[in-house]
C-alpha cells in the first residue's frame, strides 16, 4: 500500500464522506416528507406519486447532483416505480447508492492495482475504470429489477381481473370487491395485493375515486392500467355495466401473458441451441476430422521416415 498516491486516498475519503453526509441529510428530512404526504392523504387531496412537499428542494437538488441529466432521472424514476419503490425520494436514494457503488468499486480496483505494483497514471486509470464499472453495474441492476417487477405485475394481472369478475358476478359491488381482495389475502399475487391495499387505504381515508384510481394505475405502471382505471371510475361514479368490458380486459391480459411466456420459451430455446453448439461442435469436429487427420499424419510420417532412410544410402553410393 506504500505506493498508493495520497491524492487517491483523499479522493476516496472525500467521496465516502460526501455519501455519508447525503445519507444523514436525507434521513433527517424523510420523516417530514412522509408526515406531510400523510396529511395530504387525510385531507383527501389528489396527490400524485411524484408530488414532493416539505423536502421538495432538497430532494430535487440531490436528484440533480447525483444523476447525469433529465433523461437519466426520468429513466431511474420509471424503473424504480416498476420495481415497486413508490417513495418520493426514490431517485435520490438510488443516486446515493450508485455513487457509493462507484466509489467502492474504484477504491477496490485501486487497492488491487497497488498490490500488483501499479502506480501513477496507470493506477488512476484503473481506479477510474473500476468506478465506471460500478456505475454501469448499478444501472444494470436497476434495469433488471424494473423488468422483473413489470413481468410480475403482468403475470398477476389476469388473476386479479378473474377474481374481480367472479366477485362481480356473485352480486357485490366493485368497491366491496376491492376490500374483499385485500382482506382475503389470496395467494399468487402478492405484489398486486400490496397495490390493492394502498388503493383501499386511500379510499378509507376519504380520497375520491378519481384520484385514488389514478394513483392505483400509476402504481401498476403496466400497459392498459389507465384504461382499466377509467372503466372502474365509470362503474363507481355512474353505475355503468362492467362485465363485458372486464372480460375483454381479462382476455387481453391473458393473451399478453401467454405471448410473454412464448417469448421466454423462444429465448430459452435459442440459448440452449447456442450452448449445444458450443459444447457439441468440438466433439463433432473431432469425430469427423479425426480419422482424416490421423491418416494424413500417418502418411506424412511414413514419407518422412522413407526419406530419412534413403538419405544415407545415397551418400554411400557416392
Amino acid at each position: 500500500m506504500a505506493g498508493m498516491t495520497p491524492q487517491l486516498l483523499l479522493l476516496g475519503i472525500g467521496l465516502l464522506g460526501g455519501s455519508g453526509s447525503v445519507l444523514f441529510l436525507t434521513r433527517g428530512r424523510s420523516g417530514q416528507v412522509v408526515l406531510t404526504q400523510r396529511l395530504n392523504d387525510l385531507a383527501a387531496r389528489p396527490v400524485t406519486e411524484g408530488t414532493l412537499t416539505g423536502g421538495r428542494s432538497l430532494l430535487k437538488t440531490l436528484e440533480v447532483i447525483l444523476t447525469t441529466g433529465a433523461s437519466d432521472r426520468r429513466e431511474a424514476a420509471d424503473l424504480l416505480h416498476a420495481a415497486g419503490f413508490y417513495d418520493v425520494s426514490r431517485v435520490a436514494w438510488y443516486g446515493i447508492a450508485r455513487l457509493a457503488t462507484a466509489t467502492i468499486a474504484g477504491c477496490a480496483m485501486a487497492v488491487v492495482m497497488d498490490m500488483r505494483g501499479k502506480s501513477g497514471p496507470s493506477l488512476m486509470l484503473f481506479s477510474l475504470g473500476g468506478a465506471t464499472a460500478g456505475f454501469l453495474i448499478a444501472k444494470m441492476v436497476l434495469r433488471s429489477l424494473g423488468a422483473r417487477g413489470t413481468r410480475l405485475l403482468n403475470k398477476e394481472m389476469p388473476f386479479l381481473l378473474d377474481m374481480l369478475l367472479l366477485l362481480l358476478e356473485s352480486g357485490i359491488s366493485l368497491d366491496q370487491c376491492f376490500r374483499y381482495i385485500v382482506q382475503a389475502r389470496i395467494g399468487g399475487m402478492e405484489r398486486m395485493q400490496r397495490i390493492m391495499v394502498s388503493l383501499v387505504d386511500d379510499l378509507t381515508k376519504g380520497m375520491g375515486y378519481d384520484p385514488a384510481l389514478d394513483r392505483w394505475a400509476d402504481r401498476l405502471s403496466v400497459q392498459g392500467a389507465r384504461d382499466l382505471a377509467g372503466l372502474f371510475k365509470q362503474t363507481l361514479l355512474y353505475g355503468t355495466e362492467i362485465g363485458p368490458t372486464l372480460r375483454e380486459f381479462v382476455r387481453e391480459f391473458s393473451e399478453r401473458r401467454l405471448a410473454a411466456a412464448r417469448a421466454a420459451v423462444g429465448r430459452q430455446a435459442a440459448m440452449m441451441t447456442v450452448v449445444l453448439v458450443v459444447c457439441m461442435m468440438p466433439a463433432v469436429m473431432i469425430m469427423l476430422a479425426g480419422p482424416a487427420t490421423v491418416a494424413v499424419t500417418g502418411a506424412m510420417h511414413s514419407i518422412a521416415q522413407g526419406a530419412s532412410m534413403a538419405m544415407p544410402t545415397t551418400g554411400n553410393a557416392k
